[in-house]
């Protein structure tokens, strides 16, 4: 074995290629911050540019017109017995070649004895009011429930005691759908039996 020495000069280098090194790295993680600060800054930047630029605009959609919606109901059952109640299906579809809007307020529905109605819910639910935004040739379906009693415009009608609801009599009954004001298809028969 040799016995190397070291020599003073050897230390030196050491040193030297020590604190060169220590610099190299200090140097290299100032740069890296620095650098990511200004990247940083300029994000920053640019995001309030396009954040100021960025105006929430209202979107126009047109009303829909009477003449490119149609109406259709069904009843579920058409044949109801004496205090029964029967559920109406309504349904409105766009025939036009836009997207349209339609509150279901203007769908009225009414139930009616000769000319006297008897039940009008689209007038009385809260859950029937609602803004419709229909698309092109796309429908909309609404379900309205009715439980065989007598109405007079919202409030149901009820006998002596005032507590008992009046109900609906054997007969046919007509379904009237109007549209923005307008009667739409002919009226629907409902056939209450006991």
């Amino acid at each position: 074995m040799s016995n190397a020495r070291v020599t003073p000069q050897m230390w030196v280098r050491r040193i030297v290629s020590s604190i060169l090194l220590i610099a190299v790295v200090a140097a290299l993680i100032l740069g890296g911050v620095k650098g990511y600060g200004a990247l940083h800054k300029r994000l920053s930047a640019h995001q309030e540019k396009v954040s100021s630029t960025n105006v929430n605009l209202p979107v126009s959609i047109a009303q829909c017109r009477g003449a490119n919606l149609e109406v259709t109901t069904q009843f579920d059952p058409s044949v109801a017995p004496v205090g029964s109640g029967t559920k109406v299906d309504v349904t409105v579809t766009n025939r036009g070649s836009e997207e349209c809007s339609l509150e279901t307020a203007d769908v009225q529905v009414s139930l009616l004895s000769g000319e006297q109605v008897i039940w009008s819910p689209t007038l009385c639910s809260e859950t029937w009011d609602r803004q419709l935004l229909l698309g092109a040739a796309k429908s909309w379906q609404g379900t309205l429930s009715w439980n065989g009693g007598l109405y007079d415009e919202c409030q149901s009608l009820t006998g002596g005691d005032e507590e008992t609801q009046l109900i609906a009599d054997e007969g046919t009954y007509q379904l009237r759908v109007a549209l923005l004001g307008e009667k739409t298809a002919p009226d629907r028969q409902l056939l209450v039996t006991y």
